[in-house]
């Protein structure tokens, strides 16, 4: 709901709309299951930036998960802990005795971060679109079906304990005066049970992996066959000056199995700025991210102009 949120509001309106999180928490501490929704935004828009949130919860609700959606999700989760895995031999002691003693406490399976990720990739296959959308109607009832009567209630959804609103004495209005702010219960309540209309999934969206293929992209370069008609080398430099591209490898300790790769290359916009460096107007610089001392698949690359 965060990730499809962030992407279809947050950038046309984000003078309305600040953030939605949904945070589900089945710590000891609270002894219990909590799921909470929280919305941030500018006070004299709170009413359509929460009205976005019920809209997309009870789209989620109903329509669940598309699933490519479901895809990339998994495979950001793999990646993380993945990641997570690779950083364990940097975990603060404290930290991982604090793990230990909670999921010894409350009975659970105690595993490192390595044998985590081991038995997460196992469940890969088991993550089904049917399984996630049965949790999505879980979670999101409380918050998607607020208002309904109970017989028209999902059986599987929970309810709504509390609703908290934190908000300024004052406010800015559209005019930029100052006005006072305040927000009544009834209000809150018309908001989270207003009718907006029929829910519709969302259009599934395909990513692929890969543009072009590597067979594409062979028999692309054997059909133009790329040359060097003619070059030329600076003497101070030792590398072409219309085309120098410098290599400056970097390892990064705080970020583990990481590297960072950067390739400053002159050009653009008719070689309206000469400097090899490729910063400023005219160049643009090539960083690719990735295991150290490897440029190899795999990799994020990121061109900034």
């Amino acid at each position: 709901m965060q990730s499809r949120i962030q992407s279809r509001y947050a950038e046309l309106d984000h003078e309305h709309y600040k953030r939605c999180e949904l945070d589900h928490s089945d710590s000891a501490r609270e002894g219990c299951t909590v799921s909470t929704v929280t919305v941030t935004c500018e006070p004299v828009h709170w009413k359509y930036a929460l009205q976005v949130a019920v809209e997309e919860a009870r789209r989620l609700q109903q329509c669940g998960l598309m699933p490519g959606e479901l895809s990339r999700f998994k495979l950001a989760m793999m990646r993380d802990s993945e990641q997570l895995a690779q950083q364990a031999g940097f975990v603060p002691s404290l930290e991982n005795l604090d793990f230990v003693m909670e999921h010894d406490a409350l009975g659970h399976v105690v595993m490192d971060q390595v044998a985590g990720h081991h038995a997460l990739v196992r469940l890969d296959d088991v993550i089904s679109l049917e399984c996630v959308n049965e949790v999505a109607r879980e979670l999101l009832g409380f918050f998607a079906e607020y208002g309904k009567a109970a017989a028209e209630r999902d059986p599987l959804g929970g309810i709504t304990t509390a609703i908290v609103a934190c908000v300024p004495a004052t406010t800015t209005d559209n005019d930029g005066v100052e006005v006072p702010f305040h927000i009544e219960e009834q209000e809150v309540i018309e908001v989270l049970s207003a009718d907006y209309g029929e829910v519709q999934a969302l259009e599934d969206i395909f990513v692929p992996d890969e543009l072009l293929s590597d067979a594409e992209l062979d028999a692309l370069t054997e059909q133009r066959r790329p040359t060097i008609v003619s070059s030329s080398v600076d003497e101070a430099t030792g590398v072409p000056p219309a085309c120098a591209v410098q290599r400056h490898p970097r390892e990064l300790p705080r970020d583990q199995q990481r590297a960072r790769q950067r390739l400053p290359a002159a050009g653009g916009a008719g070689g309206a700025h000469s400097r090899a460096s490729g910063s400023g107007p005219g160049g643009h610089r090539r960083r690719r991210r990735g295991l150290p001392h490897s440029t190899g698949g795999g990799l994020r690359g990121a061109v900034e102009p």
